[in-house]
């Protein structure tokens, strides 16, 4: 068997991963099953009107048995795998595994989608990006508010510059606040740089990054400029409580440069998320893969959005797909309607028998179709 229709392994690597939700089955006064943040198992049939969903994946050991009125609805973000028939369902998952048919159905996926069955009256798209979308907006809302508070950051650093700056000047005494690399006095303010500390700590989470450096300064930099300036403070009290004040105001000044560090950290990561994102978005190339027949009022549909950049993290989505829609023609023919990525259309009849173990994906803006088990396929 094609590894393209091995159901088996799809729900065996499922129910495998970790933690299961289990469900026996539904009935009619227990017609929901919410697997949560586990993978999920419904050891049934799925009776008409139930509902089951879940952030992670799940597995049907059954069938969807909806009707025209009362369909099944399964949600999930993981992948979906069902070992029977789907039959009035609507559903949407990442990538979607069925044992048996698809008929008068509604399939929403991002990924692939693999029937050992045959599809009848059923609407399937693929390359949904709306949970990609959502990210990226709301990492664009994220950058803006980051902006807003780096401003304010700035603002306070600069403050904190010049106040350090003033209390030393304060002190009538001269103090040295410069280390190599690290902090300068001049020009009225001391500047913090922090760039070669956090070389220095490699690959660290905020949080250990935030405990190092609080350390570094406790350890490294009181340390250095008590030395530094210890022939101005030892043996006189009021001088050594001037210091302390200073290296209060030190340490608030350490701490907004960190802030304002770790802020911009924060803003670069997410704009390589976004940027990876945006390039998964415009490269992806999902596939439908059937063994069985294909029959009339069917369409398959491939999202292929174009992303545009707007500039400062902003991107607008424009939607675009490459569908291909079966309906009934003469005899044992079914009338196929093609619609590219650039709105070209055309018409082509084709034998019942030719739709059989075949595997569709989208080529140049173009639905394409190819024998299971070629060279180039699973």
């Amino acid at each position: 068997m094609s590894v393209a229709f091995d159901i088996e392994s799809a729900e065996k690597a499922i129910l495998e991963e970790g933690e299961t939700a289990e469900c026996k089955g539904l009935m009619a006064n227990r017609n929901t099953f919410e697997a949560g943040e586990s993978n999920g198992l419904l050891q049934s049939d799925m009776p008409h009107g139930a509902t089951i969903s879940g952030e992670r994946s799940m597995v049907v050991q059954g069938s969807l048995n909806g009707t025209q009125g009362n369909p099944c609805r399964v949600q999930v973000k993981g992948d979906l795998v069902v070992t029977g028939n789907i039959y009035h369902a609507q559903i949407r998952c990442r990538n979607l595994y069925v044992g048996g048919d698809i008929q008068h159905s509604r399939v929403i996926a991002v990924d692939d989608l693999h029937i050992c069955g045959e599809l009848m009256a059923a609407q399937l798209s693929t390359g949904d990006y709306s949970e990609k979308k959502s990210f990226i907006d709301n990492c664009h809302r994220d950058y803006e508010r980051g902006q807003e508070e780096r401003e304010s950051l700035e603002r306070q650093i600069r403050q904190e510059e010049k106040r350090v700056d003033r209390s030393c000047k304060a002190t009538r005494i001269p103090l040295d606040f410069n280390i190599s690399r690290i902090m300068t006095h001049d020009n009225n303010q001391v500047r913090i740089n922090l760039s070669s500390f956090y070389t220095s700590l490699g690959e660290l989470t905020e949080e250990r990054r935030k405990s190092a450096l609080m350390e570094f300064f406790a350890k490294g930099i009181v340390g250095y400029l008590a030395r530094s300036n210890r022939k101005y403070i030892d043996g006189n009290p009021a001088r050594e409580k001037v210091f302390l004040q200073l290296l209060k105001h030190l340490r608030e000044l350490f701490q907004l440069v960190a802030e304002r560090d770790f802020l911009l950290r924060r803003q670069q990561l997410d704009q390589e998320h976004i940027d990876e994102m945006v390039d998964k978005l415009r490269k992806q190339k999902q596939a439908i893969y059937v063994q069985g027949g294909i029959h009339a009022d069917t369409t398959l549909r491939f999202a292929l959005p174009r992303v545009r950049s707007l500039g400062e993290g902003q991107f607008e989505f424009i939607d675009n797909a490459a569908t291909l829609k079966f309906s009934a023609g003469e005899g044992e023919e079914l009338y196929l309607e093609l619609s590219d990525t650039e709105d070209n259309n055309e018409t082509r009849d084709i034998s019942a028998e030719e739709l059989e173990e075949l595997h569709f994906q989208v080529t140049l803006g173009k639905v394409v179709w190819d024998s299971v088990g070629s060279p180039d396929q699973p």
